[in-house]
């Protein structure tokens, strides 16, 4: 049986290497933790690349890259394709991949996945209606995840369940309870708590993933409260 949280890494792997690079991906070879999370933008000219941003400016700057051909973008020569990156894993996790970009369609995504073979693969998006437009042209090889702030879950759990993992932003008990009832997995955000808490509270309410640079840490905490 599957222990739960499972142990994600994110972006940068530790803060010694470059978030969403091969050096980050290497590391994740060494670890091997769970899951592995990228995230994903498309340039002007249809390159599928990976880069988060790390503070405000930088994901507003980043978000316009729809707008900016890709040589542009990777002017320095440091910013790696999905595809690359997916070339450099040598095992197999989970694949979480977070769509920063709503112009990035299904066949974007499909036509670099099905090259490669991953244990399972959860496409990520902040807005429900733009996961529903990828779904129309699915097949049962990925699973949705809906990234959505605690005040409109009242209102998504009306709607028709069309994903498989939500990740609410604030902890309350409750809700997360109510959404494990109606059969989703439930992804517990880190915001406003600290690394041990953090741990502490996602055993506690089974939490899908817990999201860590630190991998081997975290295995050490999840190992003396499971």
């Amino acid at each position: 049986m599957v222990s739960f949280p499972l142990i994600m890494v994110h972006a940068r792997g530790n803060i010694n290497f470059r978030e969403n690079s091969i050096e980050f991906i290497k590391y994740s070879n060494n670890l091997k933790p769970d899951i592995i999370e990228l995230d994903i933008r498309k340039s002007k000219d249809n390159v599928i690349f990976c880069l988060h941003g790390s503070i405000i400016l930088g994901q507003i700057y980043n978000y316009f890259s729809k707008y900016r051909y890709f040589h542009k973008i990777n002017k320095n020569g440091k910013i790696n394709t999905l595809s690359e990156l997916l070339s450099n894993i040598d095992y197999n996790p989970i694949l979480y991949l977070d769509l920063k970009q709503s112009n990035i369609t299904f066949l974007d995504i499909d036509m670099i996945l099905s090259k490669f073979k991953f244990k399972k693969i959860y496409i990520a998006a902040y807005s429900l209606p733009y996961l529903e437009n990828l779904m129309k042209n699915t097949n049962n090889n990925y699973k949705y995840s809906l990234q959505i702030p605690l005040f409109r879950i009242n209102k998504f759990l009306k709607d028709k369940k069309i994903v498989t993992m939500v990740k609410v932003w604030r902890w309350d008990i409750n809700k997360i309870k109510l959404l494990r009832e109606k059969g989703y997995e439930v992804k517990l955000s880190s915001w406003f708590y600290f690394f041990n808490e953090f741990i502490k509270k996602s055993v506690k309410v089974h939490s899908f993933y817990v999201c860590i640079s630190d991998v081997d840490k975290c295995r050490k905490l999840l190992n003396s409260r499971i």
